[in-house]
């Protein structure tokens, strides 16, 4: 067992590792996935790329407990993916400052069965959010169609199913789709529909897809076909 030390701001952190694990995962890590998420979206973008430090990637149940917590780059460079751990992306970013995100879940190794069907519940929270969205609908009743799947299913959600999106973060608490919420959908609304829940033992599970109100209904921005399909990816 090998141990990296490293001393900051008075502290002093101790990451213990294994040799043979060091290299046979050196390419794979909590780190790594940032690093590949920014090295795509330079790629996809071009010159519009702007870095993002919301881009949040969790993995193993001890850091899905906390899906917005931002890592220190040595704990990020420390946390390698191993079988039977599950992942939380959330890689946020900009265009002439204005955000977008999206969830995505993944698990290495075969997911016990209550795992895959709380991800698979998130995915379809979200389809009950993006089919109940149209002009001249409230807020409540989008989060209502969001959240009454997660009751129907034993599952606790207690956050709000979306909020603004636009400049920056600035926006998301401009607007919220929310339980008893009268706000009224309008054309030209963009919302981040999140439909997260926490599930005891394992952490936060969750997908989204940016979400732009239309005349006739709504509109999702994201490539999904080019970029990531809203699934759970099993490796």
């Amino acid at each position: 067992m090998a141990k990296l030390i490293i001393e900051a701001e008075g502290k002093r952190y101790t990451f213990r590792y294994s040799r043979r694990e060091s290299v046979m995962n050196v390419l794979i890590g909590n780190a790594d996935l940032i690093e590949n998420i920014t090295r795509y979206h330079k790629k996809y973008l071009g010159s519009d790329y702007e870095f993002s430090k919301g881009i949040m990637c969790q993995v193993g149940r001890e850091h899905t407990m906390n899906m917005h917590i931002n890592r220190w780059p040595p704990e990020r460079a420390a946390q390698k993916i191993k079988k039977g751990d599950l992942i939380y992306f959330e890689p946020g970013t900009f265009i002439k400052k204005y955000v977008g995100s999206m969830i995505r879940m993944a698990f290495f190794g075969d997911p016990p069965p209550h795992v895959r069907r709380a991800a698979e519940a998130s995915i379809e929270a979200a389809d009950k959010a993006i089919e109940a969205t149209a002009p001249g609908k409230t807020s409540h009743e989008v989060d209502k169609a969001a959240r009454d799947h997660f009751v129907k299913l034993g599952l606790d959600c207690q956050s709000r199913i979306g909020y603004a999106s636009g400049i920056d973060w600035s926006q998301g608490w401009v607007m919220s789709i929310e339980p008893n919420n009268p706000l009224i959908l309008v054309p030209g609304h963009i919302f981040h529909y999140v439909s997260v829940h926490y599930l005891p033992n394992w952490g936060y599970f969750g997908a989204s897809e940016q979400v732009l109100v239309t005349e006739d209904g709504c509109e999702l921005l994201a490539d999904r076909d080019r970029t990531c399909p809203r699934e759970f990816f099993i490796k």
